[in-house]
């Protein structure tokens, strides 16, 4: 009789803290990321400046208990080089994910992440002195899975880590034109790439991030 009261008890508990991890249907997660980062490297007498900015938010909706469905959106500028040899990047993209949580314990949750999204990219070279200048323009399409624990500092507030990307599919496509004078005005250079796996190396991605999740 004492052992059935104690494995009632233990999985009285159990079930209690599972309860409560749900993260419910209608809920909302706000989250994304955003840096800045500059750098100066100065070689014989010459300064190298590196400027870049990113921002990429998203937002989410439990469409049923512990699965979020939601998009993101991704711009990001960087500069590298001085005047008048500098090289200017921008990127444009964004996405759809499907997050499902699954509860470890109270509070700390295993998630597995997949997302469809895509990006295009402009990069402007000038003149290197040598003859040339000219612009790459490129687009790419990819599929990846981001698997991670997450853990509910509070009702509204998660922090996360995982490995983005861990495995992925994708397609892209870059476009590069060369200004070159003379005889011959122009260059163009189009090259294609498809590429699938796991990234299981040291190389694979590792984020730590936060989200806002706003109980229904």
């Amino acid at each position: 009789m004492k052992g059935k009261f104690s494995t009632l008890l233990i999985g009285s508990m159990v079930t209690g803290l599972l309860s409560q991890a749900q993260i419910k249907k209608g809920s909302v997660l706000l989250g994304g990321d955003i840096g800045v980062s500059t750098q100066k490297t100065t070689i014989n007498n010459v300064e190298q400046k590196f400027t870049a900015f990113a921002i990429g938010p998203a937002f989410g909706k439990a469409i049923s208990d512990n699965l979020i469905l939601g998009a993101d959106l991704r711009y990001s500028y960087a500069k590298q080089g001085s005047a008048p040899l500098e090289y200017k990047n921008q990127t444009f993209g964004g996405g759809i994910f499907l997050r499902r949580y699954w509860p470890i314990v109270n509070r700390l949750y295993f998630f597995g992440q997949g997302r469809l999204g895509g990006y295009y990219s402009k990069t402007d070279n000038p003149n290197s002195g040598i003859g040339f200048d000219g612009e790459r323009k490129g687009y790419s399409i990819g599929l990846g899975f981001y698997p991670g624990i997450s853990f509910a500092v509070n009702d509204k507030i998660h922090l996360e880590s995982g490995f983005n990307n861990l495995v992925s599919v994708n397609y892209s496509h870059e476009k590069e034109t060369q200004n070159l004078g003379g005889a011959t005005p122009q260059r163009v250079t189009k090259t294609s790439s498809f590429n699938m796996g796991a990234n299981l190396n040291n190389g694979t991605a590792f984020t730590v991030g936060m989200r806002v999740l706003l109980a229904n």
